[in-house]
């Protein structure tokens, strides 16, 4: 297991390898919130009961369509019938869309308050969970109401991968082997793999 940290405008801390979620779930502080789409939560919705047991929950279909202010408004009305203060975390269970909506929610939220990445895909896992980008899309246009807000912390696990399509997969890879073509080190690395 691998922690890293990474010195960007705020610090985020990513806990990598096999067992992070159940290692470091626990830990997380605050009052929680969990925002996570459908297809994740009958996946994994006994994880989230066993480990986030009192967190109020906010479910959103899965998909691009969801990534709407619409959506965002369920979500923040959610928090405040929650009575969440600024010591909440929200946690980001789920993949990109996920976790660019929720972020956004956590920035927006009592002017910003904490999140958790816990990225369910390997794109998130390797691209849309760490640097801070949220989003919502707006007048048919990816991502144009957004702001950059760093997680406090991003759990990477490779449990959640195991029940992905190929085709999430295939895209993952496609983002890992991008960065390989940017980054020499990584490049060397992916040959290893070969």
């Amino acid at each position: 297991m691998t922690d890293i940290i990474l010195n960007t405008a705020s610090t985020s801390v990513i806990h990598c390898g096999e067992g992070a979620f159940s290692k470091y779930a626990p830990r997380i502080e605050g009052r929680k919130f969990i925002v996570t789409d459908t297809n994740v939560y009958k996946l994994y919705s006994n994880m989230i009961e066993e480990y986030f047991a009192d967190a109020p929950i906010k479910i959103i279909p899965a998909g691009e369509k969801s990534k709407t202010l619409s959506k965002l408004t369920e979500i923040l009305n959610a928090m405040a019938d929650a009575s969440l203060k600024r010591d909440c975390t929200v946690i980001a269970f789920g993949g990109g869309v996920i976790g660019d909506i929720a972020g956004l929610a956590a920035s927006l939220y009592m002017r910003g308050v904490k999140v958790v990445q816990i990225p369910t895909t390997l794109l998130a896992q390797v691209d849309s969970s760490v640097g801070g980008k949220t989003a919502v899309d707006f007048k048919n246009v990816k991502n144009l109401i957004g702001t950059f807000y760093q997680p406090q912390e991003v759990i990477v696990d490779p449990i959640f991968l195991k029940t992905l399509p190929t085709r999430e997969i295939r895209c993952g890879l496609g983002e890992i082997i991008k960065y390989g073509a940017l980054d020499k080190n990584i490049y060397d690395k992916l040959l290893i793999c070969l």
